[in-house]
Order: C-alpha cells, then structure tokens, then sequence
C-alpha cells in the first residue's frame, strides 16, 4: 500500500516542471546578461530584478538549511537505536 501524501508532496510534485521553468529562466537571464544584452523581463526594472533574485536566494537557502537539519535529526536518530543482534546459542559443558 502506498503512504498518503501530504497537500505540500503533492503540490511540489505537480509543480516540480514549474521549479524547472524557474530554473531555466534564471539560467536565460543569466546568459543574457553575461552578453551584455538589455533587462527586458516583465515589468522589472533593475533594481527590483535583483530584488527578487535576492529573495530567491534568501528562500532557496533557507530551504537546503531545512532540509540537512532534518537530515541531521534523522542521522542522530538512527544512531542512537539500539541494535538488536541475534547470535547462536553455546550451550555450557558442566
């Protein structure tokens, strides 16, 4: 039986091509201003262009943080389970 997912697995799973758009467009805009070639993206000027790349960057690094702290929980986690070991039995002469 498959585990039930929550509404955020669900919604990241049906945008994953839209976090790939993001990623393309940024890689666009990247190459365009690497060759020198004019900001022509919506209604941005300069300033607020690099605005929101801040804000995508504060956001995407708060998000990889996230995700090793947890990352981390669950090493510490396992780490501290007891381990069962099953070892034969050695009967006692005597």
């Amino acid at each position: 039986m498959k585990p039930k997912s929550t509404v955020t697995e669900e919604y990241l799973a049906t945008n994953l091509l839209s976090l790939e758009d993001v990623l393309e467009t940024i890689d666009q805009l990247h190459s365009a201003i690497s060759e020198g070639s004019p900001l022509q993206i919506a209604d941005l000027n300069e300033n607020d262009l690099v605005d929101t790349l801040r804000e995508l960057i504060y956001t995407a690094q708060e998000t990889v943080e996230e995700i090793e702290m947890r990352r981390a929980k669950r090493r510490k986690a396992r780490k501290h389970q007891p381990t069962l070991r099953i070892v034969p039995k050695i009967d006692k002469a005597g």
